[in-house]
């Protein structure tokens, strides 16, 4: 780990327990934190409150399993207002149409680490109603659902 992130030698014991209890704590186990670690190191250097807010968004509100949180962790480190939630509220809105062509939700991965681009190509733009089109843009853009 510290080869790929020589940063993290700044980091102390002190800031790495308090990440551990933070992790557990939101009922992550012992072992999914230290997968989390491994796969993405900067996740200890996130601040409790931030961890909190985004892992409490996408397992309460979009009802994504913690273990897909520990399988992409990297969600930690998107910005809340600026990708996850508006991506997350087209999800919404598509999943209240029942436009996703199943009734659960894609794969946390599929929906937060796609560029913008890929993300209105997949999710936006191939419908053909340009009503609902437009709607999607407007959720995305703005921030909220309808």
């Amino acid at each position: 780990m510290f080869k790929r992130c020589p940063l993290f030698f700044n980091i102390s014991e002190k800031k790495i327990l308090n990440s551990i209890e933070t992790f557990v704590g939101l009922g992550f186990s012992r072992d999914e934190f230290a997968m989390m670690v491994k796969n993405f190191p900067a996740c200890l250097n996130y601040s409790a409150e931030s961890v909190k807010q985004k892992t409490e968004f996408v397992v309460k509100e979009m009802k994504w399993p913690i273990k897909a949180v520990a399988l992409f962790p990297q969600v930690l480190g998107y910005s809340l207002e600026k990708r996850t939630v508006p991506r997350c509220n087209v999800i919404k809105a598509l999943m209240s149409r029942g436009l996703l062509g199943r009734s659960e939700l894609p794969p946390i991965a599929s929906v937060l680490s796609l560029s913008n681009q890929a993300f209105l190509n997949k999710y936006v733009n191939k419908h053909d109603d340009k009503e609902l089109v437009a709607e999607l843009m407007a959720i995305f853009t703005g921030g909220h659902v309808s």
